[in-house]
């Protein structure tokens, strides 16, 4: 045998099996997971080159990008949740409160309402909205699928995931220059730990304020933890301090600890330990898919283009 034909020999060797493995590939059908299949064939929108959509991704995207309109005439809270959620196809469990229970929400509590093309998240924001009574209630996403219940139910600590968020560039106070001849030509700037504790105290402040608050005895932690200067605090938004022996400006930890959830600045990065409900209003889902409107009787509408 001819040695020149070796090489080609053995690419075609390598070539073939994987020829013959992508067109099986292609004909497998599509789930989401076993035995579940997915109505929507493909998703695509806002993901990275390579990275896998998870079934998280799926189920943000129809709350996200989906329009739904819907008539609930009297129709109880059990119900109204199962057509919503059959509507857009995304999987849920509901946390109903007990008949003793003062807050929460009732199985058959009777629902109401018309909804006319709303995306499908601020949909479910009013069916909750309208049948909670007492306690707050809200929904997040674990996994691909909805939890629906009251905030202290959802923020259980074993159910919270730490994220950081690089905020480098909003602790980045931008030179300001004043062209009045002969005059300081700069205004003088606010260090980054100045404006990370601004970010912060407005993060408390908007970003779900319950879960900022300070932990009570029904909560799992009672007693406020050691702080960094000594004392015994839930949170520090002070970014300095004097030191009186030195006489030096000393930067002091900026840090929360709250009821549900806990943030911490270091290092250009904001770490957040709290429940998905928590993160949804810091960062929404970024990784929300699109989905296909050739395979979906539902609007499927961006949220830039979607009525206020």
């Amino acid at each position: 045998m001819p040695t020149e034909n070796l090489p080609l020999r053995a690419l075609m060797t390598l070539i073939l099996p994987c020829l013959f493995l992508i067109q099986s590939l292609e004909a497998a059908p599509q789930h989401d997971m076993p035995g579940v299949v997915v109505p929507v064939a493909i998703e695509s929108g806002g993901k990275a080159p390579g990275k896998r959509t998870t079934r998280k991704d799926l189920a943000a995207g129809r709350l996200s990008y989906l329009q739904v309109a819907m008539q609930f005439d009297e129709v109880p809270l059990k119900q109204a949740l199962r057509t919503f959620f059959k509507a857009i196809d995304v999987d849920y469990v509901p946390y109903f409160r007990g008949r003793n229970a003062d807050s929460g929400m009732l199985s058959d509590t009777p629902i109401s309402l018309e909804i006319k093309n709303l995306s499908a998240h601020r949909a479910l924001d009013l069916i909750i909205t309208v049948a909670t009574v007492g306690e707050r209630c809200t929904w997040q996403l674990r996994g691909g699928v909805v939890e629906v219940g009251t905030m202290a139910r959802l923020a259980r600590s074993g159910e919270q995931k730490s994220i950081v968020y690089p905020i480098k560039d909003l602790t980045l106070d931008v030179p300001y220059f004043d062209p009045t001849p002969g005059e300081k030509n700069t205004t003088e700037r606010e260090k980054p730990r100045h404006l990370a504790s601004q970010l912060m105290h407005h993060i408390t402040a908007a970003i779900v304020p319950e879960a900022w608050e300070p932990p009570t005895v029904d909560d799992d932690q009672a007693t406020p933890p050691p702080s960094s200067n000594g004392g015994s605090a839930w949170s520090n938004l002070k970014p300095y301090e004097e030191n009186p022996r030195t006489r030096r400006m000393e930067a002091l930890q900026l840090f929360v600890i709250g009821r549900w959830a806990k943030m911490q600045y270091h290092r250009d990065d904001l770490l957040v330990t709290a429940p998905d409900f928590v993160h949804r209003a810091i960062n929404g889902y970024p990784g929300a898919t699109m989905p296909d409107p050739s395979k979906w009787k539902l609007p499927v509408v961006p949220p830039e283009k979607q009525a206020g």
